[in-house]
C-alpha cells in the first residue's frame, strides 16, 4: 500500500521507495526515511493534501508526492 491511500488515524511504517526521483530524495531530506513510523491526522479530498505526523512534528504533503511511497499499515 502506498501512502496516498491511508485514511485519517491509521499508523503506517515506511517500507521502501517506489522509485528514486528527486520527489524521494526530498521526503528522505525531510526524514521520511525507510523503517520511519508515523500517523495520517488530516487529510483533504478535494485539494489532495495529506497531513502526517511523525518524529515529533506534522508535515503536509500532496497526495501525488506520495505515491510512490510503500508503507506498512500498523495497529
Amino acid at each position: 500500500m502506498t501512502l496516498d491511500k491511508l485514511n485519517v488515524g491509521e499508523r503506517f511504517v515506511i517500507m521502501r521507495f517506489g522509485a528514486v526521483s528527486a520527489v524521494s530524495a526530498r521526503l528522505e531530506d525531510m526524514g521520511l526515511t525507510v523503517g520511519t513510523k508515523g500517523s495520517v491526522f488530516a487529510s483533504s479530498p478535494l485539494k489532495g493534501t495529506v497531513c502526517i505526523a511523525f518524529r515529533g512534528y506534522k508535515l503536509a504533503l500532496g497526495k501525488s508526492d506520495l505515491e510512490g511511497v510503500v508503507v506498512r499499515v500498523i495497529k
